[in-house]
């Protein structure tokens, strides 16, 4: 699951722990992408997302504005989520995209 928005993507990788990670290094390798980082790596139960094989969405500036979660993720630069990012905001914003409940899907 992707989402993009301000040259930045969010995105969500779940499975096998070493698919997952061999992933997330094929893209920290592709020279289209830079400043890739982890925002968070953990273990889980399920899978949050199960389903998806692929979903992906470019806000738009209306979509930010009516989703205040989204806006702190891709309003500020990477080394700033961490103290101006509400914890769990990718995630609420996220769910959101998947299940439709905020008109992003």
């Amino acid at each position: 699951m992707m989402l993009f928005a301000k040259g930045n993507i969010l995105q969500v990788l779940e499975g096998e722990d070493c698919a997952v990670h061999e992933t997330f290094r094929r893209n920290e390798r592709d020279v289209r992408h830079y400043d890739v980082f982890t925002l968070i790596d953990e273990d889980i139960d399920e899978r949050q997302f199960d389903g998806w094989s692929m979903g992906y969405r470019t806000l738009s500036e209306v979509d930010l504005k009516e989703l205040p979660d989204a806006a702190q993720i891709f309003q500020c630069k990477p080394s700033e989520l961490a103290t101006r990012v509400r914890p769990g905001a990718a995630l609420v914003v996220l769910r959101s995209f998947a299940d439709g409940s905020m008109g992003i899907r």
